[in-house]
């Protein structure tokens, strides 16, 4: 099921605390409440600098804007994930 994720290496900042934040949003609508809001993330970035502060952290955002198969639609796009981009957080 997954041997073609296994063949890519996860590549991770050496000597830094790698953080990882999982985003559902594929399958939920915008204003769906489990779609948790980008400023919560953000936030939470911003806390674990001030509570790391001789750190320096790598943040990887993983997530989808593509909506499960059974759908032809999708409700998020690439676009969506600019603000992780813009606080040099990986988006994969």
């Amino acid at each position: 099921f997954r041997r073609h994720l296994d063949a890519l290496p996860l590549v991770f900042a050496p000597g830094k605390v790698s953080v990882v934040i999982h985003l559902r949003r594929s399958d939920l609508q915008r204003d769906d409440t489990r779609a948790t809001a980008d400023s919560y993330y953000y936030r939470l970035a911003e806390d674990l600098q001030k509570l790391l502060p001789g750190e320096t952290l790598d943040f990887h955002v993983w997530s989808s804007p593509k909506n499960i198969p059974a759908y032809d639609y999708d409700f998020w796009s690439s676009k969506d994930y600019d603000g992780y981009r813009q606080r040099n957080m990986t988006v994969h």
